[in-house]
């Protein structure tokens, strides 16, 4: 949005947490034709929601402040468009198991005209793979001089060493509601991954009750699960503790 129209940006803010795409975003800046500013984002708004199925509030504001910026961002429309271009989104998808293999989402971006810090969160299912695109990634940002930080990792969970305890699982799902249950490898920044990094032999499965937009304002949990999930959880530690 910034790149094509053309703003002198003073600041820059979106974003709220590292885990999840950002929702929304700001800046504040000077532009020289404001009737055209007004007019790109209506049509910048319409195109979104047309190509990426937006939820009927989505919104582009602008709103007129009594002051004018005494400083803007140098270069900024480079510095943006080096951005837009990092590497983002699914980088890999792994067919034999049906699931996005690593990813990188941009999750927080701060700005003024001293320093634009800019927080993005890789995930794999594969530690080899999350370690070579943060190289990756690192030396992206280091052509044009700036400093890249490794704050935090989310450890890849390599699924496969719990075979009994998948079955057990299964088994009991099946006796309590007479159905199979689903078994599937997801792409996520899961606290399997800390654990396995600490013992690489405990078994271990993640389950849950179902969820709807995680990691967002409009996260939601199916109450009526609830119940049953307790039951399945309840009476899963009953047999694992029998064997």
């Amino acid at each position: 949005f910034i790149v094509r129209s053309n703003a002198a940006v003073s600041e820059i803010k979106g974003g709220t947490i590292s885990n999840a795409i950002p929702r929304s975003a700001e800046f504040t800046g000077a532009v020289k034709d404001l009737e055209s500013l007004e007019k790109f984002a209506a049509e910048f708004k319409a195109e979104v929601k047309q190509k990426y199925d937006a939820p009927e509030e989505f919104d582009i504001a602008i709103e007129q402040l009594d002051f004018i910026p005494p400083q803007i961002i140098e270069n900024f429309t480079a510095v943006a468009g080096l951005i837009q271009n990092a590497p983002n989104n699914v980088i890999s998808v792994n067919e034999k198991l049906d699931c996005v293999e690593t990813s990188n989402n941009t999750a927080i971006i701060q700005g003024d005209i001293n320093n634009i810090n800019l927080l993005m969160t890789l995930r794999s299912i594969h530690d080899s793979e999350r370690i070579k695109w943060c190289g990756i990634i690192r030396e992206y940002f280091s052509d044009v001089n700036a400093e890249s930080i490794i704050d935090d990792e989310y450890c890849a969970w390599e699924s496969g060493n719990s075979p009994e305890l998948v079955q057990t699982a299964s088994d009991v799902f099946k006796e309590l509601f007479n159905r199979q249950c689903i078994i599937k490898t997801i792409h996520a920044g899961l606290e399997c991954g800390l654990f396995q990094a600490k013992n690489s032999t405990l078994p271990m499965i993640s389950i849950g009750p179902p969820i709807r937009n995680p990691h967002s304002p409009s996260e939601e949990l199916e109450i009526a699960t609830l119940k049953d999930f307790y039951k399945f959880l309840t009476f899963l530690a009953k047999n694992i503790l029998k064997k």
